[in-house]
């Protein structure tokens, strides 16, 4: 093994690995994935927040030095958001059935996502070529529910927008699809275990440019 690399990991109870026993949410999962692919030591940071929005996960790399800090120093850094803005969003649409509250959530998380790809940027002084950069989308816990469907593609063709040289995007949707059951906790929102393993090799799937 050679010099160590930084792995930070960002976002929500995704990143936190709520559903899994403890050590076996996704972020662990693919750190293992990370070192067993590039052969090097990498050290891990796990900066999750357990029910966390795209303003939330903003607004700590916005004032939490120490995490700019980590993220000026990682290689490699993922990015698990949206799911709760989704949550918010789905909660008031399904109320009223009124369009604007889905268009108003959709512009903040998205004008979040940019400053948070915005943010890692500058803390990395706009050099990205030696860095991955992977988010994922989102999951459809509910694809009985037309409505659930109609909201996570258009959270979904938000997030695929950043989709762009270092930076990518895991599909987590199209790997649970038909398998929500066997995937997802009891709570019928988080992965189970088995999910996390599922949301990790979707990373892993993304390849490791430009680090191998």
């Amino acid at each position: 093994m050679h010099h160590e690399l930084c792995y930070v990991a960002i976002g929500d109870s995704l990143t936190v690995g709520v559903g899994a026993p403890e050590g076996r949410g996704f972020a662990n999962k693919y750190h293992a994935l990370l070192e067993q692919n590039l052969n090097k030591n990498i050290h891990f940071t796990n900066a999750g927040i357990s029910g966390a929005t795209s303003q939330d996960v903003l607004e700590l790399i916005t004032l939490d030095s120490f995490m700019q800090q980590e993220l000026k120093e990682a290689d490699i850094i993922t990015i698990t958001v949206g799911g709760n803005d989704l949550l918010r969003a789905a909660e008031l649409y399904f109320t009223d059935q009124e369009i604007k509250h889905m268009i108003d959530s959709l512009k903040k998380f998205k004008k979040n996502m940019r400053e948070i790809v915005s943010l890692i940027k500058k803390f990395k002084d706009n050099r990205l070529d030696n860095c991955m950069i992977n988010m994922t989308n989102l999951y459809n816990p509910k694809p009985q529910m037309l409505d659930a469907q109609f909201v996570v593609n258009r959270f979904n063709n938000m997030i695929q927008r950043f989709h762009k040289g270092n930076i990518r995007v895991a599909n987590a949707y199209q790997a649970y699809i038909g398998y929500e059951e066997q995937y997802l906790f009891s709570d019928q929102v988080h992965p189970n275990s088995k999910g996390y393993d599922v949301l990790a090799n979707a990373f892993h799937h993304l390849g490791y440019e430009p680090l191998k």
